[in-house]
């Protein structure tokens, strides 16, 4: 598989969107990985599976999450996560990747 690497910019109180970063590690430097769905990954707040209501791709190689409302202090997990197979690897156009479990804290 591949190596994915997550990051995420911490949101603020009451924000409902949640700006990621993911890039595939190539020759030791780090490329955005494109064509992600919101199925493809795994959201948790507070150790609680929450659901990704839309995935937007954005001008600069990321990603926009809409997602309920954070609360300051919550704890967020983001990884890659395939839930028809119940794996912590996708499959994406024939290339499996896996991702580091990137967390942040809303401020």
């Amino acid at each position: 598989y591949n190596d994915i690497e997550i990051t995420l910019t911490a949101p603020l109180d009451t924000a409902a969107k949640l700006e990621i970063k993911v890039y595939a590690k190539s020759n030791n430097k780090l490329v955005a990985l494109t064509g992600l769905a919101k199925e493809d990954f795994l959201l948790k707040v507070n150790e609680t599976t929450v659901t990704i209501t839309t995935l937007t791709a954005t001008a600069d190689g990321g990603y926009d999450l809409a997602v309920p409302a954070f609360s300051t202090g919550q704890t967020i997990l983001l990884q890659l996560f395939d839930s028809v197979l119940n794996a912590s690897i996708i499959n994406l156009d024939g290339s499996l990747y896996k991702s580091n479990v990137a967390t942040t804290v809303v401020v």
